[in-house]
């Protein structure tokens, strides 16, 4: 046994020097300073920005270092006035002021600050640097609210999963004032835009059918177009050569808008007393504007009514007869469809024949029953 006591006592020399060579950090801390002290003693919290850190059972200057990517020197220097000489006097429930060291590659707490509730990170604050987590909050939506990275959190609070309804630390928050809001240049409030009326329509009233000249029966339409109006109104009158009024009736303008000024077209159906034969005209207006028209028209009564060139036109079809006069000789038929103008109109035997001007052999014109055609134009009436 003799021979293995100095290979025991090199042993036992080696353990206790490297016993004596470690150095754990210091355990212990005492009451911390008041902020104004620790800013106007410590230029390091200039740069750093700092946490208020309570100490928990367990823990010592090196492993508050560790969590806080510092060192356990530099936090004892930033407490050594109430730590005391002995860097190893660290007691729980104690506050020290901590270097905040992990957020960013420089450190620093620029840019850390509640930036209020985002989803998965809807727990509320606890002052000065506490975070109530809530159910649903993710490690990643809790740094993009405070600012701070998720390695920085993680050493923090020495846990790996952030469960709803515990306490976590936010490194460097409340660490000093929070950004002001970035100021954007006025804004320059622009005038509405000018909404331009289209121009007011000039009240006016027109005839276009039928033509000036026109031979009329009893029985005949007018129309015209009018713009301007009041309500749309318009009133026809006709009269015969000496003024007097064979017959009065209003219309409205048919459009859009036509109540309020718009255009629009208007038509009549109007039947007269008239003698056998007398000339007249038409007028249209509109109550309280200068809007007014007339046409001179002739008036022809009874079975036969002479028409104006171009006023009356007959549709044929190969089916349609003619004849060398109303109920006279039969001619032969048309080729086929066409149409033709017609320059007089008789009745006989309360039917109607219209006569066009078409040389068939010795005859000047030809005849063709009404009920043969296969339509008349307006100005045939």
């Amino acid at each position: 046994m003799k021979k293995f006591v100095l290979p025991s006592l090199i042993l036992t020399v080696v353990l206790v020097t490297a016993l004596l060579a470690w150095d754990p950090g210091p355990r212990v801390q005492a009451t911390a300073p008041s902020l104004n002290e620790i800013r106007a003693s410590n230029a390091a919290l200039d740069y750093y920005g700092y946490v208020y850190y309570t100490v928990r059972p367990g823990d010592y200057l090196a492993s508050i270092a560790r969590e806080f990517c510092t060192s356990w020197q530099v936090i004892y220097d930033l407490n050594r006035n109430v730590i005391g000489p002995d860097p190893d006097h660290v007691v729980p429930d104690m506050v020290l002021v901590v270097p905040a060291a992990c957020n960013g590659g420089g450190g620093g707490c620029a840019g850390v600050f509640d930036r209020g509730w985002l989803p998965h990170a809807q727990g509320y604050v606890i002052p000065p640097n506490q975070y109530r987590v809530a159910k649903g909050d993710t490690w990643y939506s809790i740094g993009k609210r405070f600012g701070v990275s998720v390695r920085a959190l993680q050493r923090a609070n020495r846990q790996y999963y952030p469960y709803a309804f515990t306490t976590m630390r936010i490194p460097c928050l409340n660490a000093g004032p929070i950004p002001a809001p970035p100021i954007y240049p006025p804004i320059t409030p622009q005038p509405p835009p000018t909404v331009t009326p289209p121009p007011a329509v000039i009240a006016y009233v027109t005839i276009d059918f039928p033509p000036a000249n026109a031979v009329l029966p009893n029985a005949f339409t007018v129309s015209g177009r009018g713009g301007g109006l009041p309500e749309g109104n318009v009133v026809v009158r006709v009269k015969d050569a000496h003024g007097n009024v064979l017959v009065e009736q209003a219309t409205a303008l048919q459009g859009e808008n036509v109540g309020v000024g718009g255009e629009g077209t208007w038509s009549v159906d109007l039947t007269i007393p008239a003698p056998s034969t007398t000339n007249g005209v038409i007028e249209a207006s509109s109550p309280g504007t200068g809007a007014f028209a007339s046409v001179p028209v002739f008036f022809q009564n009874g079975g036969a009514v002479d028409y104006p060139p171009g006023q009356c036109q007959v549709q044929v079809s190969a089916s349609t007869r003619a004849f060398d006069a109303p109920n006279g000789s039969y001619l032969g038929n048309f080729s086929g469809d066409g149409a033709f103008e017609a320059n007089r109109r008789e009745q006989v035997n309360g039917e109607n024949w219209y006569r066009l001007p078409i040389q068939v052999g010795d005859n000047p014109a030809i005849w063709v029953k009404a009920g043969e055609l296969a339509g008349v134009t307006a100005g045939c009436n």
